[in-house]
């Protein structure tokens, strides 16, 4: 007697769950942002959840949840019931570098639902309207006149803002004085309100305020200007032509959502973007609304998979990482360097720890403390292929990086994070 019980009762589930699916959405939809109002992640959910409530025919209510570089809401949303009515709207910070980044982080963006992307979003380095500096060369000579005295905000440790602030650092050797926030907006909200002197901010924060006259950009992360910013500075216009940076954000569902759930939000996100009137909100923002090839599950969960592990294999920051034997990618002018992955896991092994105290010129020189983690100038290699180099010059930012095969700066596709520099040796 139990059996059967235990088999109708399986049954009834089992059509149970087909017939709910069919009918969704009976009910609103909550659409978590795992950043605080007003940065690009939640303008950009905004914008497609109004669609999508057409097409679906309810109520999308759209909720913050931030903090820990999105990694909070990320955990809320991966651990709702997988029956489509809590969506998690993600970037390339909370949902590809944050599993490399926190230790304990309660969820894998690859074992989640995909839905699809929603755009690519350009960076923007930008200043208070009172900072002195009239361009980024003077910026930068600001800055290394002042070590560690210029502010500069961020989304928070591993979001998508924090990384491009890092990649900056890296590359042009500026110690600022970084300052997290639980979300791009409240960073914004400094940056108008001149607390902040500087900040990395994606193009539909960024935007709106270049274009009213609230702050001043000095760069886009870009090759060409952005054509909604046309007054602000190309990267190589600004003279840091290695610094193309692109974001991205999308909406992700628990594992074990319903296909048929899967399908309808997919179809309502592809109308939203396939809408002219969308697409021209997202690009008047400065953003790159998804083409017809990177939408849907298949599409973003091969981007996902792709970049969380790239992260996973390659981001080994000293800031949170007990092993200081870091993977070395570039290397001081003649020095030849590595060409393969297992060639860079064997000089990682072979380097020394970092001499603790060595004067920051000569020790990780231009080296950002947070991203990437790599291992400048104190592997034997570099110091004997840089004795013709002054110390505080083991290496150049544009020296090696297209060059190793398995290194995260090659082959990202071109609407997204790029952080390729071309050598100019």
């Amino acid at each position: 007697m139990k059996r059967l019980l235990a088999a109708l009762a399986a049954l009834f589930l089992g059509l149970a769950q087909p017939a709910a699916a069919q009918d969704f959405p009976n009910r609103p939809i909550n659409m978590l942002v795992v950043f605080a109002p007003g940065g690009a992640t939640d303008v950009l959910a905004r914008i497609v959840a109004d669609h999508m409530m057409k097409t679906l025919n309810q109520r999308v209510t759209v909720e913050n949840v931030s903090g820990a570089g999105g990694t909070i809401g990320g955990a809320r949303g991966a651990q709702a019931a997988p029956d489509g009515y809590t969506l998690t709207v993600g970037s390339l910070g909370s949902h590809s570098a944050a599993p490399s980044i926190y230790r304990s982080i309660q969820y894998d963006p690859r074992e989640l639902q995909p839905i699809g992307l929603i755009a690519g979003t350009p960076l923007f380095f930008v200043v208070r309207n009172g900072f002195p500096a009239q361009n980024m060369q003077e910026f930068l000579a600001r800055v290394r006149a002042n070590p560690g005295q210029v502010s500069n905000a961020n989304a928070g440790i591993g979001s998508t803002n924090h990384l491009a602030c890092s990649l900056f650092a890296h590359l042009t050797g500026a110690r600022m004085n970084e300052i997290p926030y639980r979300g791009e907006g409240p960073a914004l909200n400094d940056i108008v309100a001149q607390q902040v002197d500087s900040a990395c901010l994606l193009a539909p924060a960024a935007v709106p305020q270049i274009q009213a006259g609230t702050m001043r950009g000095l760069l886009t992360g870009a090759t060409t200007r952005n054509p909604n910013a046309p007054g602000v500075p190309s990267a190589p216009e600004a003279g840091v032509p290695d610094y193309i940076f692109q974001g991205w954000n999308a909406i992700f569902a628990p594992r074990g959502t319903p296909a048929p759930v899967v399908q309808k939000l997919d179809e309502a996100l592809r109308a939203a973007l396939a809408d002219p009137a969308i697409r021209k909100r997202i690009e008047d923002l400065g953003s790159i609304p998804a083409a017809t090839d990177q939408m849907g599950p298949e599409a973003l969960a091969r981007l996902v998979r792709t970049e969380v592990d790239r992260w996973r294999r390659w981001y080994a920051p000293p800031a949170f990482s007990r092993n200081r034997r870091k993977v070395w990618l570039v290397g001081a002018r003649g020095f030849e360097p590595p060409t393969s992955c297992t060639q860079n896991r064997r000089a990682s092994q072979a380097a020394p720890r970092p001499e603790r105290g060595a004067p920051y010129g000569q020790r990780r020189r231009g080296a950002s403390p947070i991203l990437m983690g790599l291992d400048h100038g104190n592997n034997p290699a570099h110091r004997a292929n840089s004795a013709a180099a002054p110390p505080q010059r083991f290496w150049q930012p544009a020296d090696y990086f297209d060059e190793v095969p398995c290194s995260p700066f090659v082959s990202f596709p071109a609407w997204m994070l790029r952080m390729v520099a071309s050598s100019r040796a």
